[in-house]
């Protein structure tokens, strides 16, 4: 099982999920739906605002950002671009 676990912290750290509370690394559409609102909770706004609801489905544990978008019909790259904005602030500042 440790190895198992050592796969996955070096697979997040790959792919550029921040540590935990971090939440200010890029976010990619490779990232699973779970990781990314586990380590940006302020990004569920923006999933809903593109119209993917499926924040607290079981699909998002495994379902990449890409996949889900691919499968509602939505623009990758805008919700890509939108998720990356409300991490790195520039969102805040627009919303408030």
């Amino acid at each position: 099982m440790t190895g198992r676990r050592a796969m996955i912290i070096l697979k997040k750290k790959e792919i550029g999920v921040g540590e935990l509370g971090g939440g200010s690394e890029l976010i990619t559409k490779d990232m699973t739906i779970q990781e990314v609102v586990q380590n940006n909770p302020e990004t569920i706004r923006v999933f809903l605002e593109h119209g993917l609801h499926c924040i607290g489905c079981s699909v998002a544990r495994y379902e990449n950002i890409e996949q889900g978008a691919l499968a509602h019909g939505i623009d990758v790259d805008s919700l890509i671009d939108d998720l990356n904005a409300v991490v790195s602030g520039a969102g805040k500042q627009q919303q408030g």
